[in-house]
Formats: C-alpha cells, structure tokens, sequence
C-alpha cells in the first residue's frame, strides 16, 4: 500500500522506514542533515518516492499543506520558464506532473505540425554512384566489391533532436505512472536513434519546439533513479537557496529590467551580487532571520554597494522565515551605504498567472522607494 508522507523543510524526520533508506543511500544524505537528534530535512525541498512511499518536502510557506505545494511548483514553473500549466494544480505527484507537461506538449505539437525533418550528411556504401563520391575510401576498397563510398544529403527524421527527444522518452517513461502518452511517442518516433545530445542548432523551423526541448533538459538534470538492494528510487529535489535566487531574481529582471549574477572584477575583487538596479544592490537571503543582521552579511552589502558605486543596499528574505523591516547605516561620508533589510512575502492563493501578477506587484511596492 503506497503512502505520501509530507514534511517541511529543517524539520526531523519520523518515519523509519524512509529513515533506514536513506541511511543505506549515500546519494540521498546529501538532501538531508543529522545529529544526535535524528536525521533532518534541509534547504532541499520536492519529492523523494522509495518503492511505493514518496516523502515530499515543501517550504513552510503557507499554514496549509496544498498551498505549499502549488507555491513551490509555481516558484519553479516560472523560475525554468515552463509553460502550458493549465489544471496541474489539481495534482499533489511532482513528479508526474511535470513529466506529464512534457508528453502532452511534445504529442499535441508533432499531432499539429508533424514529426520534424531536416537534411542530415549520410556516408554510405552503394552499388550506384549517388551524391559524392568519398575518392579515398573509393580506391582501398574498389578492388574488394566494386561498390561506391558516397555522401549525400537525406531529409530524415533521424537527426540530432529527434534523437535527444526520443532518449528523454525513454529516459522518463521509467519514472511516469501514466504511460499511454508515452507509448505514443514511441510509436511516433520508433525510426529514430536514441542519442543523448545537447548540441542542437535551433532555426525559424525547428524553434517550435525548444520549449519541449528545454523543459526535458530541465527534467533530464533533475531526476534521477537509484536503485539500493531491492529498492527503487526517484528523486526530483530542489535547492531552495538556488530556487528563491532564480525565481526572485527573474521577479525583478521582469519588472526593472534588473541585471542577475552580475560578475566583475575590481583589481583582484571579483564580486556577483544576485540583482545589480541603477539605484539598488540586492542580495538574496533563504535563511532564517534571528533578530539582527549577520556581520558577514553587512561587509558583503557594504563591499558591492561601494565598488558598484551604488548608495543603496538591500537584503531580501522569504516572509516565512522572518517578517520584518529595517533601516541601517554603513559605513560614513562619501562610502556610506543605506541598507533596507526586509521580507518578501511568497503567499497567495491565486492561480498561477495571478500569481505571478501579484508577486511583481510586491517587487514593484518594494522598489517604489527607490
């Protein structure tokens, strides 16, 4: 009988049989802490399944448990620039909702526009002369079966992309319960080889389908499979430090048009601030706020704002670990930095396209004073 367990993030785990697991999996402990306590969650939230158990791990964001979940699959639908969203929410299985994203989008494309063709370079060995003639393999061999080593252009389904999409079905059919979609595109693609391959030119005919194309690197690079004794694992995990950087930094590019990593060097000072405004520099915090600012963190806003020559500082925090505004001074005179240390609240209940709407309105509240 299959369970769901859920819990959030930095809290103990109870279950022992998902406990023992991950103390026999060493790729596993890397999602988690210990100590004499017990084993803990950390900064690592999404979706762990061990046979027939999934423990799924969530940022506290809201007080309910569904809210949460649509909050985190919200955050990385528009961090990884994921489209054609619409009725996922009604699911509470990670992973099969994003692996069901791409089937449907990559069958609904092909069924409208057809399966993808282009003129791919073949060497060949023919009774007939046909495109080039490879002169040198041509004359080693002509005294064996008099045949013609030729190259020449074929319009073919069997080129790099079709290749690649045919290895992310494969590749994920293995982790979905519902494999009928799947099946399909099989069939579709049966004349193609299977090649993992990330060097793929996009054109005015092929762009049709780089959002199918991006969303199963994205699926590709975060799912992985693990098999310990007679167990079988998945895992889809996310960072949650890395994930509040992409999805805020991209909340503000959208709105400010803010540059994001910025890096530059000042002598042998190489600084990457997280969001680089004409009139701000942010730094993004996931962590717990207790109280008063970390002095790491003051020298940090105090040493990009200067070389920057920007006057304004900001530490930005998620609301559910610390709701609070401040106002500090750094520093004096001509190198003095105004430091605004406040919470972004991630909350709400709207769908997600409100969402989104209503999470730029809160960076542009936050942005309104300076």
């Amino acid at each position: 009988m299959s369970r769901k367990i859920v819990v959030y993030e930095h809290e103990y785990l109870t279950d022992p049989e998902i406990i023992k697991h991950i103390q026999q999996n060493r790729s596993l402990q890397k999602y988690f802490t210990s100590d004499f306590s017990g084993i803990k969650t950390s900064s690592f939230c999404g979706s762990l399944k061990v046979d027939e158990n999934e423990l799924l791990i969530l940022p506290k964001i809201s007080k309910y448990k569904k809210q949460n979940l649509k909050v985190f699959m919200y955050m990385i639908l528009y961090s990884y620039d994921i489209k054609s969203v619409d009725n996922f929410q009604n699911s509470e299985d990670m992973i099969e909702v994003f692996i069901e994203i791409f089937s449907k989008n990559l069958l609904k494309l092909i069924n409208q526009t057809g399966l993808y063709k282009e003129y791919i370079s073949i060497q060949n060995e023919n009774s007939f002369l046909k495109g080039k003639l490879i002169l040198k393999n041509y004359i080693l061999n002509n005294g064996v079966n008099n045949k013609f080593f030729c190259e020449y252009d074929e319009f073919s389904i069997n080129h790099k992309l079709n290749q690649f999409f045919i290895y992310t079905i494969k590749r994920l059919k293995v982790f979905s319960k519902n494999r009928a979609n799947f099946t399909k595109l099989e069939k579709i693609f049966s004349e193609v080889d299977s090649v993992y391959n990330e060097d793929i030119d996009f054109n005015h005919l092929n762009i049709r389908f780089k959002e199918s194309y991006d969303l199963a690197k994205f699926l590709l690079k975060n799912l992985t499979k693990v098999k310990v004794k007679k167990s079988k694992t998945f895992s889809f995990m996310f960072n949650m430090d890395i994930l509040y950087e992409n999805f805020v930094g991209k909340l503000f590019q959208d709105v400010a048009n803010a540059k994001l990593q910025q890096i530059r060097f000042f002598g042998n000072l190489k600084l990457e601030p997280d969001i680089v405004l004409n009139n701000l520099i942010i730094d993004l915090k996931y962590k717990i706020f207790k109280q008063d600012v970390k002095k790491d963190d003051k020298y940090q806003i105090y040493i990009y704002a200067n070389n920057f020559e920007i006057p304004n500082g900001m530490l930005l925090y998620p609301k559910h670990l610390g709701d609070f505004k401040k106002e500090l001074k750094l520093g004096s005179n001509q190198h003095k930095v105004n430091l605004t240390v406040q919470s972004l609240d991630l909350n709400s209940d709207l769908d997600y396209k409100d969402y989104i709407k209503e999470m730029k309105t809160r960076v542009k509240y936050i942005l309104k004073d300076f």
